[in-house]
Parts: C-alpha cells; sequence; structure tokens
C-alpha cells in the first residue's frame, strides 16, 4: 500500500497536512519512488472510474434475512443518487476536531460508567483508515423490477438533466452541525453539516425537480427527500440507549465552525447513481 500511494499521489491530499492525520510515522518505512534511467518515475492518476467501479461494498445482509433473499431470488434492482466529493486531508482534519467535540459533549452530559463511553464514527474514513467520498443524498433507495427498467430510468434522467440546463456549482455548507435520528433505526444518530440555504434554493431545489419528474415518469413511489434538509454526514453513532435518544431535543449545538463555509466548497460536477457496486456519473 505505501508503494502504491508513494507512485499515485492523492490530488485532493495536501503534503504539509497528511501527517497530521496519523502520528507516530516511521521514517524508515518511507518507500522511495522507483526511477527508470536514473529519473523519477511519475505515474498517472488512478482514474476516477476505477475507484468509482470498486468503491461500494458487497451487500451480504440480503441472504441473511428471509425477505431480502426472496426478493434478491425475483429480482430486484436498485439505484440512489447522490452528490458526492472527496474531502482533502485539511477537510478530514477539520472533520476530526468536530467529532472530537461532539464526543466530548455526549460523554460529559450523558456517561454514567466507565465502560459507557460515547464515540461518533467517521463517515469520511473506513475502519481501516483509508479516506471516503462523502455524500449529499437526492433519493431514496430506487427499487426497480428489471435492470433494463433501471438502465432505461438512468438514461432518461440524464436526458432531462442536460435538457434542465443544470450547470456545476459549488457547493456550501452551514457552519454549525445538527444531530438527525435514523429513521430506519431508533438507535442511532447521524451528526451533519447541512447545506448552506442559498445552495439549496439555486441548486438542491432544481435538481430534486428534474428526479421527481423523472420518478414519476417511470411510476416510482413518490416518497421524495426533502431539498430543505439536504445535509453531508460525517459521523454516525450506534446502539443510543433510549435515555439519551429521548434528550437529544435538549442538546443544543457545541459551537460554530467558521472554516466549515470558508474551507469546503467542492466544486459538484456530476449525479452520482449507484448501478450494481458501481458509482455511475451524469455530468452537468
Amino acid at each position: 500500500m505505501n508503494l502504491l500511494r508513494d507512485d499515485y499521489g492523492s490530488e485532493t491530499s495536501d503534503s504539509d497536512t497528511v501527517n497530521s492525520e496519523s502520528s507516530g510515522s516511521d521514517p524508515s518505512l518511507k518507500v522511495k519512488r522507483r526511477k527508470v534511467q536514473g529519473k523519477q518515475a511519475h505515474l498517472p492518476p488512478v482514474p476516477d472510474s476505477i475507484g468509482a467501479k470498486y468503491h461500494i461494498e458487497p451487500n451480504i445482509t440480503k441472504f441473511e434475512h428471509e425477505e431480502m433473499s426472496l426478493q434478491f431470488k425475483i429480482g430486484q434492482w436498485t439505484s440512489f443518487i447522490y452528490l458526492q466529493w472527496k474531502p482533502t486531508a485539511k477537510q478530514r482534519i477539520l472533520f476530526n476536531e468536530i467529532i472530537s467535540d461532539y464526543n466530548q459533549l455526549f460523554n460529559d452530559k450523558f456517561k454514567t460508567k466507565i465502560l459507557d463511553r460515547f464515540e461518533f464514527k467517521p463517515t469520511y474514513r473506513s475502519d481501516l483508515g483509508s479516506p471516503h467520498p462523502l455524500h449529499v443524498s437526492l433519493s431514496r433507495n430506487l427499487t426497480f423490477n428489471k435492470q433494463e427498467r433501471r438502465d432505461e430510468f438512468i438514461t432518461t434522467l440524464a436526458g432531462q438533466i442536460k435538457a434542465a440546463q443544470i450547470n456545476p456549482f459549488q457547493l456550501q455548507l452551514q457552519s454549525r452541525p445538527q444531530l438527525f435520528q435514523s429513521q430506519f433505526d431508533a438507535t442511532t444518530l447521524f451528526l451533519v453539516l447541512p447545506l448552506d440555504p442559498h445552495t439549496i434554493k439555486k441548486q438542491i431545489t432544481n435538481l430534486h425537480e428534474v428526479i421527481k419528474r423523472t420518478m414519476i415518469q417511470y411510476a416510482l413511489p413518490r416518497n421524495f427527500l426533502e431539498a430543505s434538509r439536504s445535509h453531508v454526514t460525517i459521523a454516525q453513532l450506534d446502539n443510543v440507549p433510549r435515555r439519551v435518544m429521548s434528550k437529544i431535543d435538549q442538546i443544543s449545538p457545541s459551537k460554530s465552525y467558521a472554516e466549515v463555509s470558508s474551507m469546503i466548497t467542492p466544486s459538484i460536477t456530476h449525479l452520482h447513481l449507484d448501478k450494481n457496486r458501481e458509482s455511475f456519473q451524469l455530468p452537468f
């Protein structure tokens, strides 16, 4: 992995801050760049299509429950529409600070035992520490009874986006985090950064309208997401006790983080859809 990292530097990383995310690195473990005929070899970046094709972990839970297993057998093809960007090293460090503050807030207010410690899990980093992209959900899971029907939906949506003349834009976030309770698991909390109202009004609302029209055209369930609640989830807290969940409304945001609005302004140039395990892109 060190060899790959050395040859394929991240285009979103900051060389002066990478080491700030991990401490105790051993200089002796550094790998020298390959040399070709006495010169340093610079390999091209790994194409985004490679990371997109394999970024979704295989879902084995469909084999664990009878209902999901039955759906799988009769054929259920799903998709999911969202915006995505890859946080830089500096942005991930800022997210670390926010999560640390909320961990402290929860443990100061709710901790009752030495082992009863609350810890939000970052969504922008895997369990092994590799960076993950963040996303803004634009739809719930969409289910199709045929793969061809799903592919037709994607083609139609691409045409609708082109007809609507939606242009690339910069994503703006609010500087004050919020806590959202999961609609599907009563013991899960999400730490989120809501989108800036200007971004919602000028960009997200238009995207929602295009998606709604296409969903109606294909007779999909009209369980649309609310554009006003658009957000980025930066952390997740699982197994929250009922006594804590009942008091979530009493928790006010710990503080505002001005760096969020100034540091995090990713350029959005594509709509993303999940197609099997591949992240499929529809350009604006």
